[in-house]
């Protein structure tokens, strides 16, 4: 939801729609492998337990990949992870973005760098493949925050050498629409696009030639290490093949 969109209500996929599309996927089309990148995928243990007894009875040879949060993954009971494996699901993505409580916050992520550290251990102790997303040049951080980011994300790695790039690249914020931090980014200095045309410019590509247009609050400084950080983290995560 947002501010434009005010719609917190979540309405799920029948597990038996969920079946019938990957039968469809798997016969049709040959598929071997399954993502599911919805975050509430397994937003609790009774549903997450019963999409797993469906994809068992399917008695179709596959692998899953499933995106979540950090807060879902340490909810999770033992079981329940236990059983994802059993079923087939090998890996697991989720978004971090910081190193920094103080952004974490300003956010409104909701999760705790000791929760970040918990949920990496739990992973790992149950043997899933893991990828996180991080991003730095937020509006109001500092030079020092994005180098927490930075020890965060090497502090997880060295937990994650079993894993197949479990973090390719670590970009730039980028303002999206409508959004909460959209709106803060505003404050700051970023001037909307007058016409369609101005849209495609907002990426996390060419962070220092775009610096002025899409994130006018970094400085000199603080432009220059976010490429670099995202060059060096790219370069990194080629060493990791699993």
């Amino acid at each position: 939801s947002s501010l434009t969109y005010p719609n917190s209500k979540v309405r799920f996929h029948t597990i038996k729609n969920i079946l019938n599309n990957i039968i469809t996927l798997v016969d049709k089309y040959g598929v071997d492998a399954i993502g599911f990148d919805d975050e509430l995928t397994a937003v609790s243990d009774e549903r997450i337990v019963d999409l797993c007894r469906g994809l068992q009875s399917l008695n179709k040879k596959l692998t899953y990949r499933i995106s979540s949060r950090v807060d879902i993954i340490l909810r999770l009971k033992d079981s329940t992870l236990q059983l994802l494996r059993d079923t087939g699901f090998v890996a697991v993505g989720y978004g971090i973005e910081s190193g920094s409580q103080r952004l974490l916050d300003f956010m409104g992520k909701n999760i705790t760098i000791k929760q970040v550290l918990d949920a990496d251990k739990r992973l790992t102790d149950f043997g899933f493949i893991k990828s996180y997303n991080f991003m730095i040049g937020l509006p109001t951080e500092t030079l020092e925050e994005m180098k927490m980011t930075l020890r965060l994300l090497v502090k997880i790695a060295r937990n994650s050498k079993y894993c197949q790039y479990p973090c390719s690249q670590i970009p730039s914020y980028v303002p999206l629409p409508d959004t909460e931090l959209f709106f803060i980014a505003q404050k700051h200095g970023l001037k909307p696009p007058e016409n369609l045309e101005g849209w495609i410019y907002l990426d996390s590509r060419y962070v220092e030639k775009t610096r002025q247009r899409i994130r006018p609050w970094l400085t000199d400084e603080t432009v220059t290490f976010a490429a670099n950080a995202n060059k060096m983290v790219a370069e990194i995560s080629t060493h990791f093949t699993g």
